[in-house]
């Protein structure tokens, strides 16, 4: 089910209606776009601390697309995973980490419910808690399930390009978790081939 826009209210000032509804879906879309070669680019970074500043970035523009697309929930969630993944690249604090899923749900309470927001809710918390782990192998098993659910999230309120950027940032997490944990452990023998 799409989310509700009302219309009226996107209507821009000596604009016709349809041209301002189809302006703000364009920019929406479009910041879907840049957050969606952010997030590509996010996980092929080594260092976790570029990771999460990256991931901040991504998620503050997808926060303003939701935000365009009247989606409130979400965009209050992604604003506070903005600011969750800035802090969380300076520190692993899990009193910090409380406060964020504490302001998750006080936001998930106040908020209207409906199953995109239980979705938003739940991905947040998942990636709150993997941003503030201190282990990389974890954080990003743990971003590929908040991921799912955030993909969930994006085709049930009908945002198809953030559809796209949250399955490339899952694929681009998949990849980097290959590169840095899977392929860096396998040995080589002398010919190049993995050793048996």
């Amino acid at each position: 089910m799409a989310a509700s826009v009302d219309a009226t209210r996107m209507r821009l000032p000596n604009l016709p209606l349809a041209l301002s509804v189809k302006l703000y879906f364009i920019l929406a879309q479009g910041l879907a776009a840049v957050s969606f070669l952010l997030d590509l680019a996010s996980f092929q970074i080594r260092r976790k601390e570029l990771v999460l500043a990256a991931l901040s970035a991504s998620t503050c523009l997808l926060a303003a697309q939701y935000a365009l697309l009247d989606a409130w929930a979400s965009a209050a969630m992604m604003l506070l995973a903005s600011l969750r993944f800035l802090v969380s690249s300076v520190t692993r604090s899990p009193r910090v980490e409380q406060i964020f899923l504490f302001t998750a749900t006080a936001v998930f309470v106040a908020l209207p419910l409906s199953s995109a927001s239980c979705l938003a809710w739940l991905g947040n918390c998942i990636q709150t808690h993997a941003a503030f782990n201190a282990s990389d192998r974890r954080m990003r098993l743990q971003m590929m399930l908040g991921s799912g659910l955030w993909i969930a999230h994006n085709v049930h309120i009908d945002a198809w390009v953030s559809v796209l950027a949250e399955a490339g940032f899952l694929l681009s997490n998949c990849v980097g978790y290959y590169r840095f944990h899977m392929a860096a452990r396998a040995p080589e023998t002398t010919s190049g081939a993995p050793a048996t």
